[in-house]
């Protein structure tokens, strides 16, 4: 399905484990409660894309575009996002326990109650990113000079 056009597609439940979707469009998708356990979606866009409470464990989507995606209560833990684009998505409640966001754009996302524990933050930018405290942010993730607040 590398490269596929699903636009708008209805995902909901859908089980993705270690699906190979690399450079795929699924903006404004309903993926809510999926299992992407391991895929790979590197390159590809979610743009506007519902994945509430969507599993994507040690998932790969490095570059991916996720502007405006809602990650309500998703599961991202030790998955690989560097590089990608979380602009005003919703991420409030998420899991992001040991992820990859190096590099990441996080501006105008909603992070309220999401678990950033020994995520790697490294030239992140958080700027405009909302219910977030930097001070406990660099306690308990992993950042450096060029993560941005």
């Amino acid at each position: 399905m590398e490269g596929a056009h699903l636009e708008g597609a209805n995902l909901n439940g859908a089980d993705l484990t270690k699906a190979h979707l690399g450079d795929v469009r699924l903006n404004g998708a309903q993926l809510r409660d999926a299992r992407l356990i391991g895929a790979y979606l590197g390159g590809g866009s979610l743009q506007g894309a519902d994945m509430s409470g969507a599993y994507l464990g040690e998932a790969h989507l490095k570059g991916t575009s996720l502007i405006g995606a809602d990650l309500g209560g998703a599961n991202l833990d030790r998955a690989v996002l560097s590089g990608s684009d979380f602009s005003r998505a919703d991420l409030s409640g998420a899991s992001l326990t040991e992820t990859d966001l190096t590099g990441a754009r996080l501006g105008g996302a909603q992070l309220e109650d999401a678990d950033l524990s020994g995520a790697y933050l490294h030239g992140a930018d958080l700027r405009g990113a909302t219910g977030i405290d930097p001070v406990q942010v660099r306690r308990i993730a992993k950042t450096d000079g060029r993560t941005r607040f």
